[in-house]
């Protein structure tokens, strides 16, 4: 899997991504907004997404694997900042 930097998420805001936890739940949700997040320590960079979804969905901390159809699929760390509005901070590992 590719690197998924802040100007690729960036080039789909608005469009729908698949996410898919480890249990293989998987949901379509539309990402709503893409910003930069707070760093929270030296080794991670943080990307703050705003997801907008028709359901009542809870999306809990742990990793996902997000696909999109011209981005590719990728694995990234979800901390959920705002369930209730579908707001996460997403963030990854840097290399």
């Amino acid at each position: 899997m590719s690197e998924l930097d802040f100007d690729r998420l960036k080039s789909i805001q608005g469009e729908s991504v698949d996410i898919t936890d480890s249990q293989n739940h998987r949901a379509s949700l539309m990402l709503e907004a893409v910003e930069p997040g707070l760093p929270n320590d030296a080794t991670w960079d943080s990307i703050s997404i705003r997801f907008r979804s028709n359901t009542t969905l809870t999306i809990p901390q742990g990793y996902y694997t997000i696909h999109h159809r011209h981005l590719g699929t990728h694995m990234l760390f979800v901390v959920p900042r705002d369930s209730g509005r579908y707001q996460s901070m997403i963030t990854r590992e840097r290399k």
